[in-house]
């Protein structure tokens, strides 16, 4: 305990602006923690019974690896895939039509793996089709809070001098990569 209070300078209230920022950039912060957890429980479970669409899509955040594992969750389920759904699923995940990716990643989920008895692949699958269906909510989620995070520290009074400085990340509401 502090005997000589009147040494010491008063620290400067937070303000109510700067106090809805901290929050904001908190839960953001914690949104971003809970989906990366949730996407390497994904690849615990693809590690046990489909390691090809860990092969295929080593970065598991990527939308185009959401969206074709959605498609394809289990190692039977890929061998139906075509290229023309293929080409589909990665123009709606945003990806461009690169003949080359579609053709590696047809050949990359169809490599010959060691498999699962049928009844643990399709358990293994429907726990596979539920993480999936829990990431893609949580990426809106932090997408959301990112958004309204920047809306708000843009109205800061001292964001211009904030977002001034030098360094490699001038910019504290800069998106989190994918």
């Amino acid at each position: 305990m502090r005997t000589d209070p009147e040494v010491h300078r008063v620290l400067p209230a937070v303000s109510e602006h700067g106090r809805a920022i901290k929050a904001l950039a908190g839960q953001h912060q914690e949104a971003i923690w809970a989906l990366h957890q949730t996407i390497s429980r994904l690849r615990s479970v693809l590690l046990e019974f489909y390691p090809q669409a860990l092969q295929t899509f080593p970065h598991l955040k990527h939308r185009a690896a959401l969206t074709v594992l959605t498609a394809v969750p289990t190692p039977s389920a890929d061998q139906k895939l075509t290229r023309r759904r293929l080409k589909i699923l990665l123009r709606r995940s945003g990806r461009r039509n690169d003949p080359n990716l579609v053709e590696q990643i047809l050949n990359d989920l169809k490599s010959p793996a060691l498999r699962q008895p049928p009844q643990v692949e399709a358990a293994l699958g429907a726990v596979t089709t539920g993480l999936l269906g829990i990431i893609a909510p949580m990426h809106q989620a932090v997408d959301a809070l990112e958004e309204e995070l920047g809306r708000t520290f843009d109205t800061h009074p001292l964001a211009p001098i904030l977002r001034s400085g030098s360094g490699p990340r001038t910019d504290p509401c800069s998106p989190h990569p994918r």
